[in-house]
């Protein structure tokens, strides 16, 4: 009887033991669902999640471009008043979008401005949302130069006792002191253009008119132009980095870049080329650093800036240049972000105009001649209209 007792005993342990042991496994493989189904979840919130991000990095796009080409958006960043929104659709595909904010900088004041991308995507049955803010300032590119051929955001000097500085009839302005120290300056019927003083020694001989604070009345100020080095780096047909453009140049021979738009992407420093180097680049040359060419190079390499037909030609520089060797023929702009000095230039032709928004020094000691044209300038620097030059200074993800 006792035996019979234990056997039921066991029995009722071991359905027990198989019950817990089967409750066990249910649960674990709930669990296995449940986290498996956790995951395809967070797998696609993060998949929807970097469309959103996608889709609100072209918002930032669209809206810059949109204060670059909107006349009416550019000029109130400029003034300071600007509060715009807009909404996007299926952008920039199906499905996705954002809304736009752009309002000026309360903080900061005119010329600075935010701008707010509330972005979405939407895949039918899970919205991803994101946000993201940039920061944006802007510059006005539209200047009347009128006569002026030779632009200095600061000091203008020259030093060049040996040679001639010849103007075709055009006007030198400074928005600081221009300075004529051993130097012969042709203007023909043009003016010398200073907001600041004008003076002269060392024999220095020159015509033309004079308006400046020590000889008035002194000139208003003009605007510096500038240009959209953005614009220039994504347009480029061809990209070098400092050392590539360099060592195509110093092989020697005869070295073309067809353009329209050449882009160096880093500073550029040229210290010695063969005799007989010839240099043709067909439109615009832009460097994204610093421009400099050793006393070096001395009169072996010809650099010839040749217009391409639309009048968008020249050498365009973000940061200083310094020409201290080579014979330049340039059928377009010499155009600075910073400093330009010519030093020791064996020749220098400019047929359009020279513009530095710092410090321009031409110290030559040979022939340095600028021939006005008009019709580069403005091509150029698009001043025949109102664009903006809008530079994006801080970027971030809020969520």
């Amino acid at each position: 009887m006792s035996i019979q007792v234990r056997t039921g005993m066991r029995k009722a342990y071991a359905l027990a033991t198989m019950l817990i042991l089967m409750g066990v496994a249910l649960f674990g493989v709930g669990a296995l669902v449940t986290i498996s189904g956790l995951e395809a979840k967070i797998s696609r919130s993060q998949r929807e999640g970097i469309t959103a991000y996608y889709a609100a990095d072209a918002g930032i796009v669209h809206a810059v471009n949109k204060l670059k080409t909107d006349t009416t958006l550019a000029n109130a960043l400029r003034a300071g008043t600007l509060n715009h929104t807009y909404t996007a659709t299926n952008v920039p595909q199906s499905g996705q979008g954002f809304v736009v904010t752009m309002a000026t900088n309360s903080a900061r004041g005119a010329g600075y401005g935010t701008i707010t991308i509330d972005a979405t995507a939407d895949n039918g049955d899970f919205v991803a949302k994101r946000k993201v803010t940039a920061d944006v300032f802007s510059a006005p590119t539209s200047s009347t130069l009128g006569n002026v051929s030779l632009v200095g955001g600061g000091n203008v000097s020259f030093s060049n006792g040996s040679s001639t500085s010849q103007f075709n009839n055009s006007d030198v302005y400074s928005s600081g002191n221009i300075t004529l120290s051993s130097a012969n300056v042709n203007l023909g019927t043009g003016k010398f253009l200073a907001v600041g003083n004008y003076t002269r020694s060392g024999g220095s001989t020159t015509n033309g008119g004079i308006n400046a604070v020590n000889n008035p009345p002194p000139s208003s100020s003009l605007t510096v132009p500038s240009v959209d080095f953005s614009y220039y780096q994504t347009n480029a047909n061809a990209t070098y980095t400092g050392n590539a453009f360099r060592n195509l140049i110093q092989n020697g021979g005869t070295v073309n870049f067809p353009g329209p738009i050449t882009y160096v992407s880093s500073n550029f420093n040229l210290t010695s080329v063969p005799n007989n180097t010839v240099v043709n680049v067909t439109g615009v040359l832009v460097f994204a650093g610093n421009f400099s060419v050793s006393s070096n190079v001395a009169s072996r390499m010809t650099f010839n800036i040749l217009n391409p037909g639309n009048n968008e030609s020249g050498i365009l520089v973000a940061g200083n240049t310094a020409m201290n060797g080579g014979r330049w023929i340039l059928n377009g702009v010499l155009y600075t972000a910073g400093n330009i000095a010519l030093t020791s230039v064996p020749s220098f032709t400019l047929n359009a105009g020279m513009v530095a928004a710092g410090n321009l020094a031409i110290t030559t000691g040979a022939t340095f001649a600028v021939n006005i044209n008009t019709s580069i300038i403005n091509s150029v620097f698009n001043l025949s209209s109102t664009p903006s030059v809008v530079e994006v200074q801080h970027w971030e993800e809020e969520y």
